[in-house]
C-alpha cells in the first residue's frame, strides 16, 4: 500500500537524482520533472500497470 511517506520518499529520491544530473528545467513550467515522474510511478503502482482507458469504462 502506498502511503504519504512512501510517495514523499519516491519524490525526494527523484528530486535528488535530478539535481545530480545538472539538467535545468524550463522556468515556465508549473510542475517539476520529479513531480511528473512521481505521479507516473504512483499511478503505475496504484493501478497495477493497467493505465489504459478500457479498464475504466
Amino acid at each position: 500500500m502506498l502511503t504519504e511517506d512512501k510517495i514523499g520518499a519516491i519524490y525526494c529520491f527523484l528530486a535528488d537524482l535530478h539535481k545530480g544530473t545538472g539538467r535545468q528545467e524550463d522556468i515556465r513550467r508549473k510542475v517539476s520533472d520529479s513531480e511528473m515522474i512521481t505521479s507516473a510511478i504512483v499511478s503505475a503502482l496504484y493501478f497495477g500497470g493497467h493505465l489504459d482507458m478500457e479498464d475504466i469504462l
